[in-house]
Formats: structure tokens, sequence, C-alpha cells
């Protein structure tokens, strides 16, 4: 057992039990398979080779479980199974509902909040807990799971679903595909070329669109939803994209603030609307009320001269 402080302790070959005590301290176990149990305190156990039992105890542990079939728990504390060490990409999956591969094959999760990938390209999966995710470098998919999740990519194209839930996602610094899913996401592109994939049912969407201002980023409504059944408003600074005939929308922040912020529109049959020719439709919109929930098509709710001038928009702008 070690003492009070900020300790480092290798257990070296064979099988070792390690005790941390009050301080962050680190402890690794080496060959062998080793118990770790982290204490109180901010601790980093690494079980490294064999099958190993890593136990974080009170605070905010980093638990690694390493080669091996591994038992992570991260007891009373904010629990972190990460593979940074890994040389390979994994799939983990902290619900246990699939099978973890490469360094993740085989290990446990037990009172696991958040995960950590690798620097390469990892498969990584949520609870239905409030979790936390770091996707680091590589082409990275992660799946929230229900929850209010927090997903961060990095380096690398990845793919983000945040799941049920009210979820946070953020995209990285290369060509990145968020989609939040059913609850009211917020969803930050950052670098890169990104999409935002949307559907009917998944609610109220906020999009943070401050990547670069060459960038090429979009909204991708999915099959099902037509150009004309995507009513366009100004609602402040922002511009609001909703589905008529639901509460269903996006709505793209500070769009009127500056073009950096502005992105494509796209629907599943190829047609596009480009950034600069929104306002046409927000104006040619903005002279009528936006059609209740249940008319899920223009002409439940229009008829006539009405109907036509708004079709002819509609037809005008997206190509």
């Amino acid at each position: 057992m070690s003492g009070d402080g900020d300790d480092i302790v290798d257990g070296g070959a064979g099988n070792d039990t390690i005790e941390g005590d009050d301080g962050n301290d680190s402890l690794s176990g080496g060959d062998g398979i080793d118990t770790l149990y982290g204490n109180d305190d901010n601790d980093t156990l690494r079980g490294n080779d064999g099958d190993d039992s890593l136990n974080g105890g009170n605070g905010d542990d980093t638990l690694i479980g390493g080669a091996g079939a591994d038992a992570i728990n991260g007891d009373a504390g904010t629990g972190w199974a990460s593979y940074i060490d890994s040389t390979v990409g994994v799939t983990a999956d902290i619900s246990g509902g699939v099978a973890g591969t490469n360094d993740a094959l085989g290990d446990t999760y037990t009172n696991i909040e958040n995960l950590r990938g690798t620097l390469y390209g990892d498969t990584l999966y949520g609870n239905s807990g409030a979790n936390l995710f770091w996707a680091e470098s590589g082409d990275d998919t992660v799946y929230g799971g229900a929850g209010n999740d927090t997903i961060h990519g990095s380096n690398g194209v990845d793919t983000l679903y945040g799941d049920d839930g009210n979820d946070y996602l953020h995209g990285g610094n290369d060509n990145d595909t968020l989609t939040g899913g059913l609850g009211d996401d917020n969803l930050y592109g950052n670098a890169g070329d990104d999409t935002y994939s949307f559907d009917r049912g998944d609610g109220g969407d906020n999009i943070y669109n401050t990547g670069e201002s060459s960038s090429n980023d979009k909204v991708s409504f999915a099959v099902g939803v037509d150009e004309d059944q995507l009513w366009f408003q100004q609602i402040g600074n922002d511009l609001r994209a909703r589905i008529i005939g639901t509460n269903d929308f996006v709505q793209i922040k500070d769009w009127y603030v500056g073009t950096d912020n502005r992105l494509d529109f796209e629907v599943s049959d190829g047609s596009d609307l480009v950034a600069a020719d929104v306002q046409n439709l927000v104006n040619a919109m903005a002279s009528f009320s936006v059609p209740a929930v249940g008319d899920t098509e223009l002409s439940d709710t229009f008829s006539g001269q009405d109907l036509t001038d708004l079709n002819n928009a509609i037809t005008a702008n997206w190509t």
C-alpha cells in the first residue's frame, strides 16, 4: 500500500496487489494478473498485460486495463475507462452489449461513465448514463446511447451519434458527421467539412457551425423529408429550419452574425439549397404563418396563389 501524497508505484512482473491511499496516485501492475485499488483522490491505474482488476475508489480516476481481459470498476468516483496506451484501435462498449476488440477484448465495466479511445480508429459505445467520450485521433465512430452525453472527436474523420437524450457533440479537425438523434442536442462541427444529420422525431437541435470559413458544411435531412417540407425562419440572430407539421427543427446559431456560421442544406433525393439562397426562402415564407403541427404538406395549409408562390420560391432556390 502506498502512503499519503502523490505516489508512483510499479508492480513489475508477477501477480501484484497494489493499493493507493490519499493523493493522486499512479499505480502500474506490470506483467501478471494484478489487482489495483486507487482509493481516494484522482488516480491513474494501469493494468498492462494480463487479466487485471482495476478499482478506482473515490475521485475522478483513469483506468487503463491494457492487454488482457480486464475488470474495470470506477467505484464511487467518476470512472474513466481509457485505451490511450493501445497501439491499435479498439471496439469498446461500456454497456457490455457489444464485444470488445484488441485491448478491449474481454474487458468488463462497472461504475464507468466515461470512455477514452486510442490514437487510432475506434468504435465506442456508451450506456444509459450521462457519458463523456474522448475519441482522440483516428477515424472514430461513437454511439452515445441513452442519457445526456458529451462526445468529443479529434483528428480524424469522426462519425458521432448522440442517440437518445440531450447530447453535446463536438466534431474536431476533419470532415465529421454529427447525428444528435432523439432529444434536443447541441452540435459543434469545428474545423473540416462537416455534415449534421437530422430526421423526423429528432427534436430541436442547435448547430454551432464555428469552423473555418472555407469549410463546406451542410445539414443533411433523412429520407422522407423533402425540400417542400422545410420551413425557414429568422429567429433573432439564428436561422431555423423546421420540418413542417412537426416540432422538429435545426437552429443554426448566429447565422445572421457572420457568413462563417452559415452552411448548405440537402435532402435525400440529392437536392441542395446553398447558403447564399437561404434568405430568399426566409423572405418568401415570412409572409405566412408556419404550418400547424399535423400539416405535413404545404397543401394542407395553403391553396391558390399562396401555394403557387411558395412552391415557385422553393423550386427556384433548391437545385
